[in-house]
């Protein structure tokens, strides 16, 4: 009964002074990092979003209630701030939205909030594939409240940068596909100009870099490229009159073909371009050709001059 006033109105914010904003702190821990989508440039990872703030109205004294220091309450009594992520997709993109329901927060008798948000995020994010697999990224996931400006809500760190990439490289798995190198945070706001009166919001910028595994890509894309150019030179040491040398080579290169195909799904396509090892894949298949229609001048050259019908030049027959 005594708190009920409050419980009456979850909207109103927290502050007995309407002219000193409330300030939030703010914690970012990533616990999973689920995938990257190089193609529509999205970034998916299941992170938990920690929100500290102040209430001035639920303060009392744990004597006064039988020793009772927290309480659990939920989330439609009191009220929250409005934060969002500016990078956020939404799950329409990528599918339902798999982020649990949390019903409750957590109350302190010093009048201290604590409300958890465990969210599945697809944020977008500039991908340079270029150096793929051995590509690294830095994506930004920024949070803000959405109407509420600086003279109302204020944000500040809960812990510190390196407490985060601490508490996040906990939670990561190792056996993904992606490793985390650095995670990084800093306040600073946003400035809508107007003519009259410009407003002002407050926001939180994380920084993730992001580094992809290429133990898989080295086994399935990279070594098999390789032997098959390994026996593509080692065809040199067939006779060069042998008509199993030209059906050799054709072999490798039908081969190197359907291997091309299969390539074709693994590698990242975006706007930003194709990626170096799609140079290096070219340039295999370019010499094979150039190999095969090499054994093929070849083969006729010698063929002629059996016969005595073509007298071949030193340094042609060289």
């Amino acid at each position: 009964e005594m708190f009920q006033p409050i419980f009456d109105k979850p909207g109103m914010r927290p502050s007995t002074n309407y002219t000193r904003p409330t300030q939030i702190n703010v914690s970012l821990t990533i616990h999973e990092i689920l995938g990257v989508n190089e193609k529509t440039h999205f970034l998916i990872t299941f992170v938990w979003v920690k929100l500290l703030w102040f209430n001035e109205f639920l303060v009392w004294d744990p004597v006064d209630f039988d020793g009772m220091e927290r309480i659990a309450l939920p989330v439609e009594f009191l009220w929250r701030p409005d934060f969002y992520f500016y990078e956020f997709i939404g799950p329409g993109h990528m599918g339902e939205d798999a982020s649990p329901h949390v019903p409750y927060l957590y109350v302190n008798h010093n009048g201290v909030v604590t409300y958890v948000v465990p969210s599945k995020l697809v944020t977008s994010c500039h991908l340079d594939v270029f150096y793929f697999p051995f590509d690294t990224h830095t994506c930004t996931l920024t949070i803000g409240p959405y109407l509420s400006i600086v003279n109302d809500i204020t944000m500040g760190h809960h812990s510190t940068p390196q407490e985060l990439f601490l508490k996040s490289l906990e939670h990561i798995k190792e056996s993904g596909e992606w490793e985390l190198t650095d995670f990084d945070s800093e306040l600073l706001s946003f400035l809508y100009q107007e003519i009259v009166n410009p407003d002002e919001w407050a926001m939180m910028i994380y920084t993730v870099k992001i580094r992809r595994r290429p133990t898989h890509y080295l086994v399935n894309l990279l070594i098999p490229s390789a032997l098959l150019m390994l026996i593509e030179i080692l065809s040199f040491f067939l006779p060069a009159h042998s008509t199993d040398r030209s059906i050799f080579k054709v072999t490798v290169l039908l081969g190197y073909t359907v291997f091309l195909l299969f390539v074709n799904d693994i590698l990242p396509n975006n706007s930003g371009g194709t990626p170096l090892i799609g140079g290096y894949f070219l340039v295999c298949l370019v010499l094979m050709i150039v190999d095969l229609l090499e054994s093929i001048l070849i083969s006729r050259i010698m063929h002629r001059s059996s016969f005595g019908t073509v007298r071949v030049s030193s340094w042609l027959r060289l």
